[in-house]
């Protein structure tokens, strides 16, 4: 539901199409199937949007998303300042968001770390998935 987040040199080319102030949870439909999905969420779940991204997207896609362990770990994980510090938590958190984006029909093409950190340092990550006509992911 964010806006004014996007780059003016993204934001201005014109195979980008920028939707803001929305809710993706209640995105039902785009002009047309889109090809590559981006995913930077931190207050929501990414395997609860899943549903309508897949539903947004071709039969061929990449999805890239950003794991923010900070926000999806449990309370109990999360240190002083909102900081995940435990790599077993980073492991079990991002394993976790991989497995349920494969449950949804796309295979995993890896992951890094993000060269960038959270707001508050916190280490974050970069996942690639694809979608291929071969997959029977589509979620009603």
């Amino acid at each position: 539901m964010g806006f004014i987040q996007v780059a003016d040199k993204i934001r201005r080319d014109e195979r980008v199409s920028v939707i803001e102030r929305t809710n993706l949870r209640y995105l039902t439909e785009l002009p047309h199937k889109v090809d590559l999905v981006t995913l930077d969420l931190s207050f929501i779940s990414i395997l609860l949007v899943m549903p309508v991204v897949v539903n947004l997207m071709k039969e061929e896609a990449t999805l890239i998303t950003l794991i923010k362990p900070q926000f999806k770990a449990h309370r109990s994980q999360v240190g002083g300042g909102g900081i995940v510090r435990d790599p077993l938590v980073h492991q079990e958190v991002r394993e976790k968001i991989v497995k349920g984006v494969e449950d949804l029909g796309f295979q995993c093409n890896g992951w890094i770390e993000s060269p960038l950190k959270g707001a508050e340092g916190n280490i974050e990550f970069l996942a690639c998935f694809t979608r291929t006509t071969t997959s029977q992911n589509r979620v009603d």
